[in-house]
């Protein structure tokens, strides 16, 4: 009887459990539905006015004041350059710096002298951006060490410090700052840090604003063309007694620099470059203290030549003549004879050459000359009347890190009214680069 009872009982629990199972829930309230259904409409609502107030703020950003255009691209980057370099010399005469080389001394023939320096070493940085979309901005700060001072302890000398704008697209730059010449663009490839400055060779460093126009030529081929605005820098007037100035600080206009050249990359690796290029300037020199003054014109005119004559074997030169060249390393560093309450600019002319063979990937060999010759009738007995250089220079990488350099030349400076200046010079270098 008791397990009848039982049985019943879990017969009905298991009813129970079955019909919970099959019969289909109990409808929510009407009202409760609708609420639902209002929450995710007014949810949805919310979201497309959030997507809708995204897209106007980027548009107005786009056309704000900060435009896609002016939006820069990229970080600032700085990277360290430079050289540690030893630079030895044995001159058989003397000659004129002696860690460096630009003329043979008057007299001293047989003064023999050894010349050991770090001075042309060499520290520096490359700057790189921030670019926006259509303009690249970079720079450069560059020291060595020939600013003068005690063989142990010389003086900084800046080189370059500048600042490029640059705009790809339309083939557009702007310089501010200091750097080369734009004229006599090409460089000698000799050892000497001189670079046959007073010997053919012209060109310097002053601090200028340039423009720089390039347009592409058929078969990859290019013209540059650019134009400058430069300081001048004047020697010590001593024309007046007592009234001791800068002449080109004086002087009303700046200097104006200009260079068109023809450029083209060659399968060989070399380039073809064909150029003319000059200057023109003033300096204002006192000739007595109450300020009576005499404008000195100063002119160049250049032609260079870098052309590939095989794929291991290039010539590269440059021709020069112009006036009161002292300022840009011409004239064997003669610009203008004063004689009393007179100023009167020195004419020369001149060049160098050079026949480059790359031997190996690692190893460059040169062989060259240069020459500068003032007009004697500009010139004082006893002034520098011709300037020669004839060398042969070795540059070889030991390592990508460590560069040997060798050069042997012989210099004859031509003195007017007194005897030549010749001497053979014998000089290496050691450089770690960084």
């Amino acid at each position: 009887m008791m397990q009848n009872h039982r049985s019943v009982f879990l017969s009905v629990i298991l009813f129970s459990v079955l019909a919970g199972l099959v019969m289909p829930p109990r409808p929510a309230a009407a009202s409760t539905i609708e609420e639902r259904i209002g929450r995710l409409e007014s949810e949805l609502a919310e979201l497309k006015e959030l997507l809708k107030q995204q897209q106007q703020a980027q548009a107005e950003h786009s056309t704000g004041e900060t435009s896609a255009e002016e939006a820069e691209t990229n970080d600032f980057r700085a990277e360290l350059y430079g050289f540690a370099r030893l630079d030895a010399s044995y001159d058989t005469g003397a000659l004129q710096t002696g860690n460096i080389a630009l003329w043979a001394c008057a007299g001293g023939n047989d003064d023999g002298k050894w010349n050991i320096s770090a001075n042309a070493s060499r520290l520096g940085l490359k700057l790189h951006g921030p670019d926006t979309k259509t303009m690249k901005l970079s720079g450069r700060v560059e020291l060595d060490f020939l600013g003068g001072g005690a063989e142990n302890q010389s003086n900084p000398r800046l080189r370059h410090a500048y600042a490029t704008l640059s705009w790809p697209k339309h083939g557009l730059s702007l310089l501010a700052g200091q750097t080369w010449d734009l004229h006599s663009a090409l460089i000698p490839p000799v050892s000497d840090p001189a670079l046959l400055w007073g010997a053919g060779n012209t060109g310097m460093r002053h601090p200028q604003l340039r423009i720089t126009r390039k347009f592409d030529l058929q078969e990859n081929g290019r013209l540059e063309g650019a134009i400058a605005l430069a300081r001048a820098i004047g020697e010590n007037n001593d024309a007046a007694e007592s009234y001791n100035t800068d002449p080109g600080e004086d002087a009303d206009l700046p200097v104006l620099q200009a260079r068109l050249a023809y450029i083209k990359p060659l399968q060989s690796g070399q380039q073809l470059t064909i150029g003319v290029s000059g200057h023109y300037g003033e300096e204002e020199w006192d000739i007595t203290p109450t300020g009576q003054s005499i404008d000195v014109p100063s002119w160049s005119c250049i032609a260079e030549l870098g052309i590939p004559l095989s794929r291991t074997l290039a010539l590269q030169g440059e021709l020069f003549t112009g006036t009161n060249l002292d300022d840009h390393a011409g004239g064997i560093f003669q610009g203008v004879s004063t004689n009393g309450s007179t100023a009167r600019e020195i004419r020369s002319s001149g060049g160098w050459g050079a026949f480059v063979w790359q031997a190996t990937a690692h190893t460059r060999l040169s062989f060259g000359g240069g020459i500068d010759n003032p007009r004697d009738g500009d010139l004082a007995d006893g002034d520098r009347c011709e300037n020669r250089a004839l060398f042969t220079a070795l540059r070889t990488a030991l390592t990508p890190h460590l560069v040997l350099g060798a050069q042997v030349a012989h210099w004859k400076t031509r003195y007017l009214g007194g005897d030549d200046a010749g001497v053979l010079r014998t000089q290496s270098s050691l450089s770690y680069l960084f």
